[in-house]
């Protein structure tokens, strides 16, 4: 169990204008965000989704060609 004066001393100096205190609290605040996301990241699965480029010439049908498609999956 923590003893309440330590938890007193300990947020005596987190909460004072030392170097120390001053860096610790800037490590906790950059590197807090950047754990949290490599955690979050790492639980997600990566789901990629199957594209292609179409290209060509002003009026050569990219468009119909695309709507032809798009059509027949539905």
């Amino acid at each position: 169990m923590i003893d309440r004066s330590t938890a007193q001393e300990w947020l005596t100096w987190s909460f004072s204008p030392s170097i120390s205190a001053i860096l610790i609290t800037l490590l906790v605040s950059i590197l807090s965000p950047i754990l949290i996301h490599l955690y979050l990241y790492h639980k997600r699965t990566v789901t990629t989704v199957p594209s292609f480029l179409v290209l060509g010439p002003s009026g050569a049908g990219k468009t119909s060609l695309l709507t032809l498609v798009s059509s027949q999956q539905n």
